[in-house]
Order: structure tokens, then sequence, then C-alpha cells
């Protein structure tokens, strides 16, 4: 069994079962059977993964995606972040939206593995890279496409398609878009149906999901092909083989050096490129343009869960949202909604407290709440007595509460 993402879930799984855990009890609307069976043993390593996980759940599908917002403040990385790339053997580069059937273990889906940036950790430094390289039996350069991930695979007689975080395409426009350009073109079928072992990976280009680069075309572009009962991708060089075979679009190959690709990192506007992937024997690198870079780590900052709390908490958050990108609104959307359901549910556990409290004389109030309030929200309490205006977004002198406290 080569996936870690795979072995972890049925470690769960049987863990949960000689525990006596009814695996199936559980209420799907509220809550993921993986969820459910962490919650109920809460064995800390378990609890850890799950923290780490955005998790989306139809019918025997399970989806597993990678979430770190809760380490990112403001846009900007830590060591944190970085660090849980590592954790648990890497446990998290493969759930980057892999897909497992839950009642039988199958990998459905099998993405690709994260990888990242060039020079952004150890193993993708500028030396590790380019001495992989100079031993590598083959070396390729792609284009590297600005849209939205999709994968889809031939499994039981059936085709499975599966956005970044979507399984169902009546809660996804862009999986229901993403299967009417399928179904559009039957080269996508025919494909899938002669290699029902193997998951194709895609991005899904649409003006209705434009990022930053703008595109004056729009499909299903194959990217990627991978083994789902060895892990193992094909090269760039058999994906556009395929791909052209079943008249299917795909990307692009340069014919460049990566001291080439260096050098030209100021040449392309963000509108016009992102930048691209390096593949060395399958290990896999993004360069991305310089322009493009400063654009996304102003999109990163301007639409993080904390710029979210900020502008809720100065109520300026009609005006941000309209600021916002189409293809960023939906999350920001969900970040909101959130934060107003925490602030509704603190609010009235500070009316319920200011209710129930003696009001008779300060000294009197003051311990009653000590003794009796929670501690979260004792100042706002105390603040309500004394008749001083607060926020509960609020904390100390003008700052705000973070995304983590909240979420």
């Amino acid at each position: 069994m080569w996936n870690i993402a795979q072995r972890k879930f049925i470690e769960v799984k049987e863990t949960a079962l000689a525990a006596g855990i009814d695996l199936w009890n559980y209420n799907s609307s509220e809550t993921s059977c993986l969820a459910y069976w962490i919650k109920s043993l809460a064995i800390e390593e378990y609890l850890t993964w799950l923290s780490f996980l955005s998790i989306t759940e139809y019918g025997d599908l399970i989806l597993l995606k990678y979430d770190l917002s809760c380490l990112v403040p403001d846009g900007e990385e830590i060591y944190a972040f970085d660090a849980a790339w590592d954790w648990n053997d890497g446990l998290l580069k493969e759930c980057r939206s892999v897909v497992l059937n839950s009642k039988t273990n199958d990998l459905v889906l099998t993405p690709f593995r994260k990888f990242r940036n060039l020079n952004e950790s150890r193993e993708t430094s500028y030396e590790e890279v380019k001495q992989r390289i100079e031993t590598a039996s083959c070396v390729e350069i792609s284009d590297k496409l600005d849209g939205s991930m999709q994968c889809a695979r031939y499994y039981k007689g059936h085709i499975v398609m599966a956005g970044s975080q979507a399984l169902n395409r009546e809660l996804s426009w862009r999986l229901e878009d993403g299967y009417r350009m399928f179904m559009e073109n039957p080269g996508f079928s025919a494909l899938l149906k002669d290699h029902p072992d193997w998951t194709f990976i895609f991005e899904y280009l649409s003006q209705r999901d434009a990022h930053v680069v703008k595109y004056d075309k729009e499909g299903l572009f194959l990217i990627g092909i991978r083994d789902v009962t060895n892990g193992k991708e094909a090269s760039y060089k058999d994906i556009i083989a395929y791909a052209n075979s079943y008249s299917i679009p795909t990307t692009d190959v340069f014919q460049k050096t990566l001291d080439q690709v260096l050098s030209e990192l100021d040449t392309k506007k963000c509108s016009e490129a992102e930048g691209v992937v390096v593949n060395i024997d399958g290990f896999k690198v993004k360069v991305k343009y310089n322009d493009y870079v400063s654009m996304h780590k102003i999109l990163s900052a301007v639409t993080s869960p904390n710029m979210v709390i900020r502008n809720i908490a100065e109520g300026t958050f009609d005006d941000f949202i309209s600021k916002v990108p189409l293809s960023h609104r939906s999350e920001v959307l969900r970040e909101a909604k959130i934060v107003f359901s925490y602030i509704d549910k603190t609010e009235a556990a500070i009316e319920a407290a200011w209710q129930q409290a003696p009001k008779d004389d300060i000294k009197t109030f003051m311990l009653w709440v000590t003794k009796h309030v929670d501690h979260s929200i004792q100042g706002y309490v105390r603040k309500k007595y004394r008749g001083e205006s607060y926020h509960v977004l609020t904390k100390g002198a003008g700052n705000y509460k973070k995304w983590v406290e909240i979420a």
C-alpha cells in the first residue's frame, strides 16, 4: 500500500473499530466519518491530522485536502507552516484532494503529491535542484497554468470527478462546469475508460473562474497522469502524447534549462503567465514569474482570514467584499460566515452572563464574574457593567482576534 494518506485512513478506521466505535453511526450532514472516528478516539496524533484537514464527504467517497490556514497569519508563512509538510513522514503532502472510498478503503483519485516553489524549502533550494538535474535521466519544463485543479477517473463503471474540495457537482459550479466540458468532448471519456487505473489531472480554465493570469482560452487541460496502483506519474512527454491521441487540450513544454528560466523571471507580466513546473525524474518544483509572485502576495494578504476579521470588526466588510476577485469571493464569504456566527454566539453568551449576574454593587458583580463566567468573555461582561463599548472581535489595545481564536 504505497499511499500514506490511505494507510493513515485505514489505521484510524481499524483503531476505531477495535475500540468498539460504531463506524457509521454519525450525522453525515454535520461531520464526516473520519472526523467522527478521530474525535471519538481522541488520540493526539489523529486530532493533529484532523486539525490540518478540510474534509468533503459524498456518499461513500471522502476527499482529504490539507488546510493550513491556521498556521498562516495575514498571508505570510511562518516556520510552523513549513514544518507541517514534514510532519508524520510528509502525510499532508498526499492529502492534496486525494479521494478514498470510505467503505472499501480504495484509492479512487490520486492527484499530484504536494510540490513546492524553488527555494521554498531545503529540498527545493537552487543547489539541491541543480544537483538533481545533473544526475537526472529526464528533465522537463512545462507551462504552469493558473486555474483550478480537477481530477477524473473511470472507477467501478462510472466516471468520478473531483475539484480541489468538491465531490458533488450540484454543490460546486466549477465542478459542474468541468463535467460539462468533459461530456462535450468524447475524447475525455474514451481516455478514462481505456485506462481505468489512472487518475487524470486537469487544470480547469474558465472566464468565470479567472485568477491572476488572463487567458483567451477555456477548458480542461490535461496536466498530469498518476497511476492509482503505485503512485507513479507520467512524464510530460507521455501526457502530451495521450492528450494529442484523444484530442484533449494540454499544457506546453519548453526546451529550456533551469538557468534560462531563472534569467527570464522578469519577462512576463502577471496577466500573461504564472510560471513553470520543472519535472526532474518525477520530482517537481514550481518557478513563478516575479510579477505574478508580487500580485499573488497582494491577493493572499487581502483575502486572508485575519483581513476578513479586521474588516468585519471595523464595519467595512461590504466595501471589502466588493473588491475581492470573484475567484476568491466564495472562500472569503465562507470565512465571513464563520466570523459572524462567532460574533452571535459570543454576544449571546455575554448577554446570558449579564442577565444572571448580581448587579447590586461592583465588588459583588466582579467576584461573581470571576467565579461563574468563562474567562474568554469576562472582560466584555465587565465592560458592559461599566457602560463601556466593546466588540467581541477586538482584544487589547486596538488589536483584533486571529483566525485560530475564532474558527
